[in-house]
């Protein structure tokens, strides 16, 4: 999934596909630990704002909590699901945002997709 970092009204960054209207998104947009990330068309809500922190993790601020991107289970294998997770600042919570649109886990080198 090629991805942009864009703002969204009303919102703040969110992460799109480039060729899509699609964002990432968190599904129910809720704060429980473990819930799975979605590709959700974008709306501008909450659940589809991400902020990308100096420590390279992707963090989602839903309904007063502050949750990060997460490779589940620390996964570094292809189809390793993400998950919103309470930020702990390890290797499988941090994201590169690379040049030519791509995601990658730093832990695993792997691109995020669909």
């Amino acid at each position: 999934m090629n991805v942009a970092t864009t703002t969204a009204p009303h919102s703040g960054p969110v992460v799109a596909g480039v060729s899509s209207t699609l964002c990432l998104d968190d599904k129910a947009a809720s704060n429980a630990d473990g819930t799975a990330i979605q590709i959700y068309a974008c709306n501008g809500l909450a659940a589809q704002t991400w902020t990308h922190t100096s420590g390279n993790a992707l963090t989602l601020t839903v309904n007063g909590s502050t949750l990060c991107l997460d490779a589940n289970g620390n996964g570094t294998t292809n189809g390793t699901k993400v998950i919103i997770w309470p930020c702990n600042g390890q290797a499988n919570q941090q994201w590169q945002l690379n040049s030519n649109g791509t995601v990658t886990g730093v832990q695993s080198g792997l691109c995020l997709d669909v």
